[in-house]
């Protein structure tokens, strides 16, 4: 059975920047979609690119970081990227894995609430699928894999923090679909290293997917370095 889902855009539906509605008919059953943050809007957008960094570095500052520390962080960071402009992906960067968890955690929550005007919890609520949601897709067809309990890059966590984010989504996993065969993996941020490889092959991982660019050739490919294409190279 091949579940169909119609994705209608609706338009601006709040007074924020960056956040768009859907009206999604999933099987009949009507779901909203929202998107709180549209970067292909953002880039190029200086002023967009300067709120970002201005609500960061306050923050940054507030926690008792100083100009040094922003201007080395500055430099040491990657910001290469096929999409973002360099602010957008060192700001993903600070708050992705750069500071501190807990320091993020408290960042992202204050930024979140004065840009967005709610709270995540809030947002979480009504945003997110439920777990009765997966079970429902997973009945009609659809794949459900792991993308790790709390998407951190693993490639940045100890072997035995990987263990955990990788256990405790297979727990979950299992209370989806009732077992594990054949379960795949989808690195978050495409973050991974030989670790990573060892702890899905003790597990019996199926294969797992990486962000790297090109079309894959499973003659040839490690089954947990596979590559795919994004939906941004593909025609419109």
């Amino acid at each position: 059975m091949m579940a169909v889902m119609t994705v209608l855009l609706s338009g601006n539906n709040m007074e924020k920047p960056h956040y768009k509605e859907w009206s999604v008919d999933f099987n009949g059953k009507i779901i909203k979609v929202t998107n709180w943050w549209n970067l292909g809007e953002m880039k190029g957008s200086a002023e967009t690119d300067d709120l970002l960094l201005e609500n960061l570095r306050d923050e940054m500052f507030g926690e008792g970081y100083g100009r040094s520390d922003w201007d080395n962080f500055w430099v040491s960071i990657d910001k290469s990227d096929r999409h973002d402009t360099e602010n957008t992906i060192f700001f993903k960067r600070m708050l992705q894995k750069e500071l501190p968890i807990e320091q993020r955690q408290k960042i992202l929550s204050n930024l979140f609430e004065r840009i967005v005007g709610r709270s995540e919890v809030d947002v979480a609520n009504e945003l997110y699928m439920s777990k009765s949601d997966l079970i429902s897709l997973h009945k009609r067809g659809f794949t459900i894999g792991s993308h790790t309990a709390s998407h951190r890059w693993l490639n940045s966590l100890s072997v035995d923090e990987q263990k955990n984010e990788i256990d405790n989504s297979l727990s979950a996993l299992e209370s989806i679909r009732g077992g594990l065969d054949n379960w795949i993996m989808c690195y978050p941020y495409g973050g991974y290293n030989e670790d990573t490889l060892s702890i899905l092959k003790a597990n019996n991982c199926a294969f797992a997917l990486t962000t790297k660019v090109c079309s894959t050739d499973l003659s040839i490919q490690n089954k947990y370095e596979l590559s795919r294409l994004d939906t941004n190279d593909f025609p419109s």
